[in-house]
Order: C-alpha cells, then structure tokens, then sequence
C-alpha cells in the first residue's frame, strides 16, 4: 500500500509569502516624503498669497477709508460787467456809475483800473464827516462784488474815480475803462459820456476837492 506524500509549509515561510502578496506598491524613501511634503506647503502658501495680494492703490484706498475724491477743479473765475454805466462829462476829474453785475458764483473783489482818458483811477465812497457833511475818500478794500451778486456805483456813494482827464469828455464820447480784481483779471468796459448837473462831492481831508462833485441825491444823465 502506498502512503500520500504530504507537503509541509513552514508557518514563517507562509506568513513571508502572504506579506509579499500583499505589499505591492513600491516602497517610498524618506527623502521623496519630505520632498513631496515641502512641494504641498509651498504651494498653500502660493494660493494664500495670491487671494490676498493688495496693491499700492487698494493700500491707499483703504488709508482714505475706502473712497476716492477727483481732485477739486479750479475755482471759478468771476465775470462781472458794468450795466447802464456812465462817466459824467467834463474835465480834470469826473466819476463813472452804473451797476457791476457779477455773472458767476465765485466773488470778486475790483482793486484797481485805469483809462485811455484819465491819468489816473480810483476806487471811492462817501464819508459822512463829523459835522454832517459827505466827502469823498478811497475804497478800502475796493468793490466787493457777491457772488451772483451786483454792486451800485452812483453819485453821492461807491463810484469809479478819473482824474487827470486828457481833455474835456463830451457827450456822446466813449471812455474806456479797465478794472483789475484781485486774482489779476482785467475787465475791459466801454462807458459812454453823459451830461450831469448833479455829483458836486469834495474830496476828505488831504486830497484835493474835485470840481463838480456834490453829494446831491442821483440825478438822471442827460443822454
């Protein structure tokens, strides 16, 4: 009779075998790990860096709380024109008049002028004296004009003076004026010549008195 042959397997051999089986994926070294681990990192911080990335300009608008202004533009220059203006007819000194109209919304104070017929321009007003009487006197501070606003020169209060007049002015001839406000802004006015009986003022003290001029309630000129 014949005995079966039986296979023995020893239990370390068996168990080797099964670890073999099992454990397919190649193994990993240290240094790949840490490679790998650095490359993952680097790559967080990338992704954080880029969501948060802020600009010199969005600095700056975050400084000035998150709003923007355009730079303020350049102050509105006045314009001003002399309606229903005059200049009394006569010689050595006289006065004009009339209404200064300022068209813009920026004020404008008038400081100076000058003439083709006059040697001489001031800005005056009316004092009224101590005893009573009104006397003629520079403009301190010149014609302040409102914005929007008119300022009236008239016979006995603020007018423009000419004195030093080149030759007699008539009737009908023209004057031409030139009115400085204080940012340097010329405004060139062509006043006519009218006949008046009224404007008898005198000059206050330390000024020669002007011939002509009283300070007489506003008469209508002769056209």
């Amino acid at each position: 009779m014949s005995r079966s042959t039986l296979s023995t397997v020893h239990p370390q051999s068996a168990a080797t075998t099964a670890r073999s089986t099992v454990n397919t994926r190649p193994a990993i070294s240290t240094k790949a790990r840490l490679t790998a681990t650095v490359a993952v990192i680097g790559c967080a911080f990338a992704l954080s860096g880029c969501g948060t990335s802020t600009s010199a300009a969005d600095t700056a608008l975050a400084g000035s709380g998150g709003s923007t202004t355009a730079p303020a533009a350049a102050g509105q220059k006045a314009e001003l024109t002399l309606d229903s203006g005059w200049v009394k007819a006569g010689s050595g000194m006289t006065a004009a008049f009339g209404t200064i109209t300022n068209h813009s919304s920026t004020p404008a104070t008038i400081v100076k002028g000058s003439s083709d017929r006059a040697g001489m321009v001031q800005l005056h007003t009316m004092v009224k004296q101590p005893d009573g009487t009104m006397k003629m006197t520079e403009k301190k501070g010149g014609f302040v004009i409102p914005a929007g606003g008119t300022l009236t020169l008239n016979p006995g209060g603020d007018h423009i003076m000419l004195m030093d007049v080149s030759g007699p002015l008539a009737n009908g001839q023209k004057v031409a004026l030139d009115m400085v406000t204080t940012d340097g802004t010329t405004f060139a006015w062509s006043v006519p010549v009218r006949s008046f009986a009224g404007a008898q003022e005198t000059y206050a003290p330390s000024m020669p008195a002007m011939t002509g001029m009283t300070s007489t309630a506003p008469a209508t000129p002769t056209k």
